[in-house]
């Protein structure tokens, strides 16, 4: 995880670095519990608060059943995006000797 480099780890953000790395996937919680191997419960309790904020979308892919993406259509979603790719970038770069 790149995020846990600069903030907290918390489940939240570990989430949250799911979609960023996964910009253009739709997810179901049970994918995202399986990438963290975590519990469906625990992710089930963050994805609410991601759509409070905007920064996933919900699409409905079956009569009873949801998948989640990152919100591209929001700016603040994309700089966020942004900011994590150059984050992964300073972290990825091999150090001089």
């Amino acid at each position: 995880m790149i995020l846990d480099r600069v903030f907290v780890k918390t489940l939240y953000m570990e989430v949250l670095e799911t979609f960023l790395e996964n910009p253009n996937t739709v997810m179901s919680i049970s994918e995202i519990s399986r990438k963290l191997n975590k519990n469906v419960g625990s992710v089930f309790r963050i994805i609410p608060e991601l759509k409070r904020r905007n920064i996933v979308e919900e699409l409905q892919v079956s009569p009873k059943r949801y998948a989640y993406r990152l919100n591209l259509d929001d700016p603040i979603v994309v700089r966020l995006y942004e900011f994590y790719i150059s984050l992964r970038k300073t972290v990825e770069v091999p150090k001089p000797r």
